[in-house]
Order: C-alpha cells, then structure tokens, then sequence
C-alpha cells in the first residue's frame, strides 16, 4: 500500500516557482491497474518520479507500506529501487551501449540471481513483449517501439510489488499496445502497478481506478470507478499498514561492473586509444626525467656488476656513520671492522648468498722454480678460504673435504699452475691429480680431493707480464681481476687446518731491521746471553744487536772484518746514539697492500754486539714488543669474508639491502668506482631536461588523464542516472568508471615502463671514464620511477574520476538523467 499525505511539488521555471503538485493526499491499493490521465504539464511524470524515489517532495508524506521514502538510507533506496519498483520511463532510459538482452538481464545481474533462472526469466519476458531474436541487436539498430518494449521487460523481468510506467505504449501500435496492457493487467493481480497515459480509452478499458490530474488538484471520473479525493478528505487517511515493508538486499556481482566497464571502453575506443597514447607518452617521458636525476646506490652497484665484478667484500657499517644522513651519500655506507662470528651471523639470516670466509696469505707452494713465474702464475698462493658445508662449490672432479683432516679443495687454476711450474705432470687431468699431496711448507702435506671451476681462463692474458708487474691501484679495469684472483689463487680447507695454517703463519715472524729484511733472525728478551761488544739492554729502547749486522746499522764498509774489541768499543762510545728502525714480517701473511709487515714497534738503541744473531731488548722493551705482534696478531684474525655477486645488477642490488638493512648492516663493497661516477659531468642541457622535463611532464599527464576522464564521465551522465534508477548504487557506479579508466592508465603504465627502460638504457649505453676503459651505468630504469608512476596514475585516475562523479552524484536520479542542473 502507497499513501501520499499533503504531498507538495514546486518547479523553478525562470523567475517563477510552479506548483506542480499541490496539497496531495491519496491512498493506492495493494494490488490493480492505476491510471493517472491529465493534460502535459499537470505534474504526471513529477507524481512518478516521486514514487519510484527518483525525485524528493518539497514538503509531505510518501509512505510504502510502513514506511516514509525520506527516511530510507542510502542501501535501502538502492534496495527499493531495484528489487521492489520497476519503472518504465517515457524516454527508454535504456543504456545504448549494451544490447537487448544485456539491458533487460542488467537488473537481475544487480540483484545476483544465479544465471541459470537469470536467463529462463529473460528468455520469457523477451518473448513476452515481442523481442525474440533481437536479443543480441545494438540498441542504435532497434526502432523507438523496440526500445519502449525494452524498458518495459527491464522493470517486469524483475517481478517487482510495484512497477510505475510513464507513457509505456506511447511509441508502440495499438495492437501491441493493447497487448502490453493485457499484461499489465495480469500481472496487476498480485501487486500495484500505475500508468500514467494519455490513451484515456486503455485507461477505461483495463483500469481499476483512474486519477485525473491538473495543475492545481485531483479530479476523479463520476462512475463505479470514482474514489471522491480531495484536501477535504485528507485527516481520513490513516496511517494503519496491513503490510511491512520488505526489501530485499541486492549485490552486483564484481563481474557485473567489469563488464559494463569494459563495453564501455569499447563502445568508446578511439576516446581511450588516445587517451591510452598519449598517457604512454606522458608517462615514458615523466620516467626518463625522474631516473635522470640518478640514483647514487644503483650507479654503483650497476657499474660494478656491468664491468664483471664477480666477488666483493663485506664490512660493518662504521660507527663512525649515520645510516640518516642526508648531506653525504657515502657516509652511510662508511667501512668499518666487522664483528665477532659475522660470518655465522650473516648465514643465519641471509642463507640465500653465496659467501667464502677467507684470510690472505703468502705460500710459496712454486719452491725453486720460481724463475718460470710471471705475473699470473707467480708461485704465491695467495688466500685460504674457509670450507663451510651449506656452501654449494662447483666441483669439476672430487669430493669435498673433510673439516677436521688435512684435505684441501684446489682450483682449476692452482692445477694448471702446479703444471706451469713442473710441480705436477703436464699431462695431469683434474682426476689424476685427485688424492695427491702438496707441500704448502708446513709440518704436514695436504691432501687433494677436489677441483673447482672458476674464472682463471679469461685472464690468461695477463700471464705475459713479468712477475714484477704491479696493478696501478687507481686502475679500475683490473678490479675484476682482483676479486677473481683472490678466489682462483686460493685452496679451500677445513675448519681445523684451516685455523693450523694462519697459527702456524704468525709463529715465523722474520724482522727487518730500517729497510734490511733477516732471514734467520728473532727478537729474544735478555736473559744474561753473552754480549761480545758494549752493554746489555736497560732500558726499553736499548737493543743489543748481531755483530754481523753492525756494518749496515752503522754504515761501515767492510765491518765484519773489524776484529779488536777496542775498536768495535770504540765505535758504540764515540759514534753518535744510532737507532734502530724494528718491524716484522709474518712469513706467509698477506694483507691488501702486499707482506704483512709491523712498522709500529718503534726505535731502538744500539748499546752492543752478540755474536748470536738474536736481537736483544730489556725485559720492558721484549714486552712492548710482543704486545704489538699480538695485536698485530688478533687484527689480522678478524674475519674477512667475500660474496658472490649475482650477474643480475638487480639481484645484486637486493643483496646489497639485503645485508644492510638490519640491525647489523652490513655492507658489500660495491664502491669501486666511486670516484669516476662522482666525476662524471652531466651535460647542462640533460641537467635542465630532467628538472624542467619532470615539472612538464608531471603537469602533461595529469591534464590529459584529468581532462579525459572528467569528458567521459560527464558525456555519460545520462547513462549514470539510468544505472542509478534501476538500482546501481553510486558506489558500485563509481567503481565501473575508476575501473575503466584504471584500465586504461594502468595499461598505458605497464607500456610505459619498458619503453622507458629502453630509452634510458640507450642513453646510458655509451658513458665512460675519461680513458674509455670503465663503463659507467650512470643511468637505469629504479625502483624509484615504477612506484612514483604507479602511484601517480593510481592517485591522478582517482581524483579525475571522483571529482566530476561526486558533482554529479549529489544530484537527484531524475535530475541526473533529464541531464539538468536544478
């Protein structure tokens, strides 16, 4: 049951307000055929409109069942709209840019009926007004009788409580016509339906009450039909409801606005071609100035990986740094000593990396045939690496070591040496090798299990270059060579034997005394040993030093000839106080700049000659001593570990954040050639590209998105009521059209992306050090220009698409259809 009670309508019609519906009070049946009749202009289709919540009153009551219209929220009007009223409207009001079937089937789609009844209740009702085989025809091919026919099945498919129709037979024949209202009629047995015509004959004829209407007031026919309304009468109506109102909940399945968005997009293309044109334009170009202004992190891990770095070490973030620091780049990645067991911590946590704890050392495993050496095959075995079981090692022939037996994993270019050198059999294959030992100049031999592949063979080059040879260390070409000799000049052994031979390294320490090296020679405290010449040590700068060294402490020629003790007395007295320079030499330690050598232990003073050829010091300078070779000592014990970088310059790059963003930030050296891209000049003109290119662009994209979304969204207005009078809620209408031109951006985005990659790779290609020799990859597509482009058309398709869409919204259904503004 319908009751209006004091229902007032007004219209602005230029300066004047027209009163289209005055003081209305009227009660409708639950069930039968209602006709309003009355001239154009009486307010006939407002009266609907009212009804079917379309338009609002200006003031007064328009209760359904119990209850008042005003007070649905916005569900429930989307509800009553779509489950308990269809309306046929006088002008179609179908959507053109679906086809027959599609605008009928749209309301049942709304409400989420299960296809299957969907389409028994399509194929009735299509059957039912005449359309059967135009079920795929574009509405643009129907004629105006078809479309009427197709508004009308769109409110009856859904089997409303009330359908409302306005002028439904106004572009149909008399027989079909009469057809439609024989349905009408049916179907008004078991709800309300009410018409509004002009055909006052049909109105008569299948009518079960007719209401004339003017301007001013409701008139109503004199026959058994009558019902005698007027403002009169009105205290009569009460508000007593037989029925509660019950609207049933409705969903659009997601599928549903997929694809109105998407034959919408079709229907349109050539608007979105060029739209999706020239956002890939805008786009591509907005990319290629963001990743002009380079990012400092991927040059240098770029230009590593690119001029094939295989290997690189690790090291601690400084405490010295701050990880926040805006004003340096580098500080933030300042080296410092790496912790107590980093190697176990790094393995815990990032298992996935290829890593080698190793330390640097100096065996002469050539022996005496040193005179075959040259710069490659030196005869030096140059690093130790620590066996670790988890690691994954690229054997050519063998097993793997034991960890606590005298094993050793050798490379493919420690064989090929031990071949260079005769230590081996030049015809030996990595398998006759297998199971031989090496004297690597410690008490016990070492056993070979395997061999290992790596990069020796593309530096054969080098191997004809004398063994004095020395790298320039600014010559950054060779620091791939650096990393790979480091691993090929190397053995892999056990965590015992491992430890035995850098122990056994430090306990021959050989001194050098100022630049002379002495081969058979300790520093010894003095205990009462024999002094052949001058004093014993005191004091702790006092040494006692071998008489056959006291012609080059002294600078005399001929010195060891020297044999009166009052002579040689003589010397120490009248001479001037000579020092000493002291340092040592580890035998078989390495470091970075060459032999391990100490030259902080200080000067000494020649006090006298023993005839031994041990150093003597005090008691207090033995001391001083030996804490500088322990130090010395526990520094070079700290651990150094190597990765394997991966080939990928971005997998790289995620193993460099990989390690330094955690609590102990690690840092892979990635820094080599800081310095040439921190050099490099960009041209002016490219400086002036990238900053004034990111403000045109930026502004070029967002117009061109913003411009043609707000155009189509506008120009689709009358498609935007259509949905929302069948129920659509402003929503889901909202999401067809972010959908749509989401689509179409995001497209455009994933387009962009790669030709910009291009370009800026082409750019970038040819850039290098002044010499020609270092390839800088200054310029690559980051990280940072897909998430900033993601987030832009993600950002600018939102607000071009809400704004115009909120605007409309707030408009009412009737208004937004007749596309007016009021």
């Amino acid at each position: 049951m319908i009751k209006l009670i004091n229902v007032n309508k007004y219209y602005q019609s230029g300066n004047d307000k027209v009163h289209v519906i005055r003081n209305l009070n009227y009660e409708f049946p639950d069930t039968g055929l209602i006709f309003i009749l009355g001239p154009s202009g009486s307010g006939k289709s407002t009266l609907l409109n009212l009804l079917g919540g379309l338009d609002k009153p200006d003031s007064g009551e328009i209760w359904i069942e119990n209850r008042e219209i005003s007070s649905f929220n916005k569900k429930e009007h989307n509800y009553y709209l779509n489950s308990y009223l269809g309306f046929v409207f006088q002008e179609y009001n179908i959507l053109k840019d679906l086809n027959l079937k599609e605008n009928i089937s749209l309301s049942l789609e709304i409400q989420g009926i299960k296809t299957k009844i969907a389409k028994r209740k399509i194929n009735k009702i299509i059957e039912e007004v005449e359309l059967t085989g135009l079920e795929k025809r574009k509405v643009s091919q129907l004629s105006g009788g078809q479309k009427q026919r197709i508004a009308i099945a769109r409110a009856l498919v859904k089997e409303p409580n009330l359908i409302i129709a306005d002028e439904p037979t106004g572009n149909l024949d008399s027989e079909t016509s009469n057809k439609i209202f024989e349905l009408f009629k049916k179907l008004s047995k078991n709800r309300l339906i009410i018409i509004v015509t002009h055909d006052e004959e049909s109105a008569n004829l299948y009518g079960d009450d007719i209401l004339k209407i003017d301007t001013a007031s409701i008139d109503q026919q004199d026959d058994n039909k009558s019902n005698n309304l007027n403002e009169e009468t009105t205290n009569s109506i009460d508000l007593q409801f037989k029925h509660k109102l019950i609207l049933e909940k409705t969903k659009i399945p997601l599928k549903t606005i997929f694809k109105l968005s998407f034959k919408n997009i079709w229907q349109k293309k050539l608007r979105y071609l060029l739209m999706f044109i020239i956002t890939i334009i805008s786009l591509t170009f907005l990319a290629f100035s963001i990743e002009l202004n380079g990012d400092k992190l991927y040059q240098n891990v770029y230009t590593t990986i690119n001029n094939n770095v295989n290997y690189a070490d690790i090291y601690q973030l400084s405490p010295n740094s701050s990880i926040n620091t805006e004003k340096d780049f580098y500080s933030k990645y300042k080296k410092g000593e790496l912790m107590d067991n980093a190697y176990g911590v790094i393995k815990n946590f990032a298992s996935d990396l290829t890593l080698h704890k190793y330390q640097t050392v100096s065996i002469n495993y050539a022996k005496y045939g040193l005179e075959k050496a040259n710069f490659l095959y030196n005869g030096i075995l140059n690093t130790i690496i620590y066996y670790d079981e988890t690691n994954t090692y690229n054997l050519l022939a063998g097993k793997l070591p034991h960890p606590d037996k005298p094993e050793i994993l050798i490379t493919d270019f420690i064989l090929d040496a031990l071949k260079h050198f005769g230590i081996v059999d030049s015809n030996s294959t990595i398998y006759s090798i297998l199971n031989q030992y090496i004297d690597l100049g410690y008490s016990t031999n070492f056993k070979i299990v395997g061999v290992i592949e790596t990069n020796y063979k593309k530096w054969m080059h080098l191997s004809r270059y004398k063994p004095n040879y020395v790298i320039d260390e600014y010559d950054k070409s060779m620091q791939g060579f650096k990393y790979d000799y480091l691993i090929m000049n190397s053995i892999i052994v056990g965590d015992t034997y491992y430890y035995y031979i850098l122990n056994d390294s430090f306990q021959n320490n050989k001194i050098k005394i100022n630049s002379y090296e002495l081969e058979e020679s300790t520093v010894v405290s003095y205990q009462n040993q024999e002094i052949t010449i001058g004093n014993a040590p005191v004091n702790p700068d006092e040494i006692v030093i071998p008489r056959v060294y006291g012609g080059k402490v002294f600078n005399i020629n001929n010195f060891e000839y020297y044999s009166d003790r009052w002579i040689l007395q003589n010397i120490i007295n009248t001479t001037p106080a000579t020092y000493v320079d002291v340092s040592t030499k580890f035998n078989e330690i390495q470091t970075d700049t060459g032999n391990f050598d100490i030259t902080s232990i200080g000067q000494f003073k020649v006090v006298g000659f023993t005839s031994s050829r041990d150093f003597l010091l005090s008691s207090i300078g033995y001391d001083n001593y030996n804490n500088v070779i322990q130090e010395a000592k526990s520094n070079h014990d700290q651990e150094k570990i190597v990765v394997e970088l991966s080939n990928n310059p971005a997998t790289a790059l995620k193993q460099f954040n990989q390690l330094y963003n955690n609590d102990y930030h690690f840092i892979i050296d990635v820094f080599h050639y800081q310095s040439y891209i921190e050099s490099y000049n960009v041209d002016p003109m490219i400086n002036f590209v990238s900053k004034g290119g990111l403000i045109f662009f930026t502004i070029l994209a967002i117009g061109i998105m913003w411009t043609i979304i707000s155009i189509e969204i506008v120009d689709s207005r009358k498609e935007i009521g259509i949905m929302r009078s069948i129920g659509l809620s402003g929503s889901k209408v909202s999401l067809l059209f972010i959908i749509q031109s989401l689509c179409i951006n995001l497209l455009a985005y994933f387009v962009s992306i790669p030709i910009a990659m291009q370009f800026i790779e082409l750019y970038g290609r040819n850039i290098t050090d002044p010499l020609g020799e270092i390839s800088l990859s200054l310029y690559t597509l980051t990280y940072r220009s897909p998430i900033i482009l993601l987030l832009f058309t993600i950002i600018v398709t939102f607000i071009s698409t809400f704004i115009p869409l909120i605007k409309i919204m707030s408009k009412k259904i009737i208004n937004i259809i007749n596309e007016r503004d009021n």
